[in-house]
């Protein structure tokens, strides 16, 4: 519905005020805004306790915001001043997971040290290179296993950062990481950051 449409049925609606006149348009502009904020307020105490007031937010609700976070921290400089409600757990994270196969490695630097994760026998591994010829050479000459996690019958490993920690999950079945916990995915390992 429109402004225009809604003030003509209001006029419609109330025929004209106690004076014998009708409601002016710049009557109503100064009373809309009043308006508005009540039925916010009136639907945003009703919220997610009905499924009415869900759906008349609806249209003020932000999904996947982009917010910084550092040290396991939002950065609250970077949303909105007008964010009347903010949910503790996002809808959709933007957690990014490395997800392996059997044979498959991810490698990367921490501080000078050459290190792997993968998955190798059905178990997912965390290798660190000894030598130059490091992950190309032989084990536990160039290069040693650190940790291995495994979850029997595992199809694929992820690893990444959920809740502020590093986890290292296991599929179980082919719905994997988009089924229920402990029944398609099980969590392996999970480290405090």
């Amino acid at each position: 519905m429109t402004c225009e449409s809604f003030y003509k049925e209001l006029l419609a609606y109330i025929r004209k005020d106690e004076r014998g006149g009708s409601l002016s348009p710049d009557e109503f502009n100064k009373m809309a805004p009043t308006a508005q904020y009540d039925l916010f307020n009136l639907y945003y105490d009703q919220w997610e306790r009905s499924q009415k007031a869900t759906d008349a937010l609806l249209p003020f609700k932000v999904f996947n915001e982009s917010v910084t976070v550092l040290n396991n921290k939002v950065e609250l400089s970077d949303l909105a001043k007008t964010y009347v409600h903010l949910i503790g757990e996002p809808r959709f994270t933007t957690v990014q997971y490395h997800i392996y196969v059997e044979g498959s490695y991810r490698t990367y630097n921490d501080d000078g040290d050459l290190y792997r994760t993968g998955q190798r026998n059905s178990t997912f591994v965390l290798d660190k290179a000894l030598t130059a010829t490091g992950f190309a050479g032989i084990e536990d000459t160039d290069w040693a296993n650190i940790s291995a996690d495994s979850a029997g019958g595992a199809l694929t490993y992820r690893d990444g950062n959920r809740g502020g920690n590093y986890v290292v999950d296991a599929a179980l079945t082919v719905t994997g990481y988009w089924g229920i916990e402990d029944t398609d995915w099980v969590n392996v390992k999970t480290v405090a950051v």
